[in-house]
């Protein structure tokens, strides 16, 4: 996990973006397991730092990093009690709220996370 916490912070853009993507395959294929091992491996908190600089930060990135951190909020009250203690609720209303909303990501906040929320 320090790979990917090191390369999601990671100046280089295409780095970013290949952390990025494989965070969010962890919790497709393996929900479960994937999800675990990024909220015990310290993921989360940077994950939700991508968002909290979306403006600094690809569009495909982005996404990946919003669907992965939805997929985790839909695990155990402890996996989604992990995006709120990272600060992940603000960042994501601030995503919401920003001008530079792309609309594949805030279609992914609207359709899965709010509902979900609420």
């Amino acid at each position: 996990m320090d790979a990917i916490r090191h390369s999601l912070m990671s100046t280089d853009a295409s780095c970013r973006l290949e952390a990025a993507r494989h965070c969010r395959l962890l919790v497709t294929t393996n929900s479960d397991e994937g999800i675990r091992r990024l909220v015990q491996g310290n993921v989360v908190g940077d994950l939700v730092q991508v968002v909290k600089v979306h403006q600094f930060v690809s569009i495909p990135t982005l996404l990946e990093v919003v669907w992965t951190i939805t997929n985790v909020a839909s695990g155990t009250s402890e996996h989604t009690a992990a995006i709120v203690q990272a600060g992940g609720i603000p960042a994501l209303i601030a995503l919401l709220s920003s001008q530079s909303g792309h609309p594949d990501i805030i279609s992914v906040l609207e359709h899965v996370s709010l509902p979900a929320a609420g």
